[in-house]
């Protein structure tokens, strides 16, 4: 399996970086230092989606989860394909 990093998303001027890495189909989403969420890209609804791996304060902040969700929702297709090439063994 491989490693990757993908593209990142802004949110208010902030950027949030994208890290594809192993099985099951997902990517890690964080602001550094903020927070860090899993996104189960393949699942369709917000409370499947997300998974908090850790965060600083008491909530991820929901524009950046809703953020995440609108991007998702538009290019899952890609993102799939995407963590393919980089994570599936050749």
């Amino acid at each position: 399996m491989g490693y990757g990093q993908s593209g990142m998303f802004h949110d208010s001027g902030r950027r949030i970086v994208v890290l594809l890495d192993h099985l099951p189909p997902h990517f890690h989403a964080k602001r550094k230092g903020q927070w860090e969420v899993r996104v189960f890209f393949l699942e369709g609804s917000t409370g499947e989606m997300f998974q908090v791996v850790w965060l600083k304060g008491k909530e991820v902040p929901r524009a950046g989860l809703k953020l995440l969700e609108e991007n998702v929702t538009a290019r899952r297709a890609d993102i799939l394909q995407e963590w393919e090439r980089k994570v599936l063994p050749q």
